[in-house]
């Protein structure tokens, strides 16, 4: 097929979910600790929004499988599982147990600023314990992560929200999947600081990325 009828076809699908995204997620968030079916999880959108059942299709999958938003997908025994197994507030950041397919669950804190000012879930820095590119232990507690969070607050921000709001409130208005996409703006940005005790490692000069912490 034609690239072009494809990206098109893409971004039409994109456009068509965006308005259903925040409350989606509301929804999955409303019913944490118990993960459906993919065939529940439509329905269950579908019944919520009073929307068809192809726009939750596609509204699920763009909310399962980013960095910013607690909903998750795990398969098992054939089938895929979607929703939200745990999810707490902090100051200025919230977390989540996420699932990964090849080193399974563990903690994640993501920045509430990163959120606010982001306009795709790669430009938010988390920190993740059971991530491959991290130097959280899978045991990392909420405690310790929530502290390398706060370590990047004063690299990036000058302001800790109030408020707290999963990945639907990007400033796009939509929740992005995806790893970081390098580019000519950001492919040599790639460095480290170190912030009282702990090595940060950043996907841009303003301090945003993935938090790579070290304790000393």
């Amino acid at each position: 097929m034609d690239a072009n009828k494809i990206l098109e076809d893409v971004e039409t699908t994109h456009e068509r979910a965006s308005p259903y995204i925040r409350e989606s997620a509301e929804v999955f968030h409303d019913n944490e600790g118990e993960l459906f079916t993919r065939a529940e999880a439509t329905q269950l959108v579908t019944d919520e929004l009073d929307i068809s059942t192809d726009v939750a299709r596609d509204v699920i999958a763009q909310l399962v499988g980013d960095t910013v938003d607690p909903i998750v997908q795990i398969a098992n025994k054939g089938e895929k599982y979607i929703g939200v197994i745990e999810f707490h507030e902090f100051d200025g950041a919230y977390g989540y147990i996420n699932y990964d397919d090849q080193f399974g669950k563990g903690k994640r804190v993501i920045c509430q600023q990163c959120v606010n000012e982001a306009t795709v879930d790669s430009e938010v820095t988390h920190a993740t314990a059971n991530d491959p590119m991290g130097s959280f232990a899978d045991g990392a507690s909420w405690d310790e992560l929530l502290e390398g969070v706060h370590q990047h607050y004063e690299k990036a921000h000058d302001v800790m929200p109030e408020n707290i709001k999963t990945g639907a409130t990007l400033s796009s208005g939509t929740t992005i999947g995806g790893n970081t996409s390098f580019h000519a703006g950001n492919e040599q940005s790639i460095d480290a600081d170190k912030v009282d005790g702990y090595d940060i490692q950043k996907n841009g000069t303003d301090g945003t990325g993935i938090i790579n912490i070290k304790t000393q």
